[in-house]
């Protein structure tokens, strides 16, 4: 494990490859490194605190297990809640399930 990576400090135990040496998989220049902060989906989600792995030849991002689940839990955390869904839509006059 590099000590250079954001979760080497932090005492969670993940398997984390050292990025010395590796390949972008789109630009294939040897350029990553790991990262940690906000960071931009390509759908315009920025998730906050993410340690994430990034090219900066070609501006890729590479997720880890943890960085997915992290990214998962955070886009649920955007959507509505099932209480609040029905209340706009009783608002705008539309019938709801309970289901």
């Amino acid at each position: 494990m590099s000590s250079s990576h954001p979760s080497a400090m932090s005492g969670k135990k993940r398997f984390v490859a050292d990025t010395d040496g590796l390949p972008c998989p789109e630009c294939s220049k040897e350029t990553l490194a790991w990262l940690s902060g906000n960071c931009a989906l390509l759908d315009g989600t920025v998730v906050p605190d993410l340690d994430y792995i990034h090219c900066s030849s070609c501006g890729h991002n590479l997720f880890d297990l943890q960085a997915m689940q992290r990214i998962r839990e955070f886009r649920e955390s955007l959507k509505p809640k099932a209480a609040s869904r029905r209340r706009a839509a009783m608002r705008k006059g539309i019938e709801v399930s309970n289901a």
